[in-house]
């Protein structure tokens, strides 16, 4: 209707801002900070301008709580907000921040902020197949996948409200805290199960529940539920929660918890790569070697605000967290003589071999510093063989008749050649069906050269992808993501021509990594 201003958080390719200005709001804000979806979302306006009049849609390449200093007017203008950041932890990706400030800052009084509320619920449940996987243990990390499907899953209590978020600004003192909420009864138990619902507004209603659950929704693949793996337990299992404005830790315990226990279990965000094995090397590598300094510096953390207090945890000095994008001639300035922790975490903007890349640099510093782990981090390569990702889908170049060329093109681009720092959501392999058909190679690359590996099958198939994945050394051990036909949210994945492979034929792999960029690669039989 008439008087309306939007402002959209996160517009991606501006769809739902094209709708908005369709349906009559006469000023619409759209915010992508990724500069090249913002390329695309304003290419997409440009096609489409026949369909929005006089309306006017404007597209800022920057976060959302940045709109107010790039423009004063911008303050308290808006009647309309909407954003959808969240992931399968709900607030992981800095929704309760970036609400807080939109309603502080951009909201109108009488502003309709979309999403309206969403709750947290957690359910334990048992599985023989989960314990064998898991092996009996116990990780503060959750496991996201669709655990629902595993065949011999049984719920062993009932459902629980863990926590609950109004997106209101009289809420806001509720949004985050710690509480210990007991969810399991006498039945045999060896892990929890977390998910959210989430009302849009009084009408619509989207959801990460199990398929057992009455609003379990079938396009989530997106967005999952969360698996807490526990040692079989009977009896009551406590969630011991701590919700920050960053992220939200929950850690599964079999008795009340004491503060110096559930401090250092929850801060559970030391790789965020659902590795127990990874964990615990970081855990003993930070007790081992950064009691005894009074300075430690962590770099390559998205969400410093948890690791920082586990660091303060497990060290007598204090933490100082480096921006993402710091120089390694910065870096050598600022941090000669102290301690640096360089975290395993893939940052949300580059690819694996980006990242590889960005290790590479830092890890020629080495000798500058007391403590650097891991100690030296390793590229490997491997070629699968998967019809399903081979065949994915091109998105509709028109939706509603709104034209979408300028995305279509793009994914396709992602499809048919190579990805980019730029480019869209990274491949999670696990999301397709896929076999390895060779191990896992490590590449002796740098900087930027042209490479050579020669593989052998282990099984006969037609190769469709390559595959990259990093290891790591701590001290004499390598702790790595590829074996056993196993990947770990993968993000950086290669189509190319498909090639015939024999079981123990050998493959040779070219391909040229310029500054953490894939810019060619090929595949061919020996």
């Amino acid at each position: 209707s008439s008087g309306i201003n939007a402002e959209y958080g996160g517009t991606g390719t501006g769809l739902l801002a094209l709708y908005a200005a369709e349906a009559g709001a006469e000023f619409v804000v759209a915010c992508e900070c990724n500069k090249t979806m913002a390329s695309i979302a304003k290419g997409v306006i440009k096609d489409n301008a026949h369909r929005i009049g006089t309306s006017s849609v404007v597209i800022e390449t920057v976060e959302s709580y940045q709109l107010d200093k790039i423009n004063p007017e911008y303050r308290n203008h808006f009647n309309v907000i909407v954003s959808e950041i969240y992931d399968s932890e709900l607030i992981g990706e800095g929704c309760l921040m970036t609400y807080k400030h939109a309603l502080q800052n951009l909201a109108s009084d009488d502003c309709v902020f979309i999403p309206r509320r969403a709750v947290l619920y957690a359910q334990p449940v048992y599985s023989d197949t989960l314990n064998n996987y898991f092996n009996n243990s116990m990780f503060s990390s959750p496991w996201e996948f669709h655990v629902d499907k595993i065949a011999d899953l049984s719920v062993t209590g009932d459902e629980k409200e863990v926590w609950r978020w109004e997106f209101d600004i009289d809420s806001m003192p509720s949004w985050t805290g710690s509480r210990d909420v007991a969810v399991s009864r006498d039945a045999m138990s060896n892990g929890v199960i977390v998910w959210w619902i989430s009302d849009i507004d009084d009408d619509n209603v989207i959801s990460t529940a199990p398929s057992f659950h009455s609003s379990f929704q079938e396009f989530r693949d997106h967005w999952m539920p969360l698996f807490y793996p526990i040692p079989p337990t009977k009896g009551e299992i406590y969630l011991h929660l701590n919700v920050t404005n960053l992220e939200i830790s929950i850690t599964p315990i079999t008795s009340v918890p004491n503060e110096s226990i559930s401090r250092h279990l929850t801060y559970r965000h030391v790789g965020m790569l659902n590795s127990p094995k990874l964990l615990s090397h970081y855990l003993q590598t930070l007790l081992q070697n950064s009691t005894n300094f009074t300075r430690v510096y962590l770099i390559g953390v998205s969400r410093p605000e948890t690791l920082v207090n586990l660091v303060r945890v497990n060290t007598c000095g204090t933490v100082e967290v480096l921006p993402p994008d710091i120089s390694v001639k910065e870096i050598k300035d600022e941090c000669a003589g102290s301690v640096l922790v360089d975290i395993c975490y893939n940052p949300f903007c580059l690819t694996t071999t980006s990242y590889y890349y960005r290790r590479k640099q830092i890890e020629s510093a080495r000798s500058l510093f007391h403590s650097l782990i891991p100690s030296r981090t390793v590229l490997f390569v491997t070629l699968i063989s998967s019809p399903q990702l081979r065949n994915r889908s091109i998105p509709p170049q028109t939706v509603d008749g709104f034209d979408l060329s300028w995305f279509s093109a793009l994914v396709t681009e992602c499809i048919a050649g190579l990805r980019g720092e730029d480019m869209l959501d990274p491949i999670h392999l696990w999301e397709y069906e896929y076999t390895a058909l060779t191990e896992g190679i490590e590449v002796p690359c740098d900087s930027s050269e042209s490479v050579s590996v020669v593989a052998r099958a282990v099984r006969a198939g037609a190769v469709t992808n390559a595959v990259f994945s990093l290891g790591y050394w701590f001290g004499d051990e390598l702790v790595r993501f590829g074996d056993e036909d196993y990947f770990d949210k993968i993000d950086c994945v290669t189509f190319v021509e498909e090639v015939n492979v024999e079981e123990k034929g050998e493959v040779l792999i070219d391909f040229k990594l310029t500054d953490g960029q894939i810019t060619s690669f090929n595949v061919s039989r020996l």
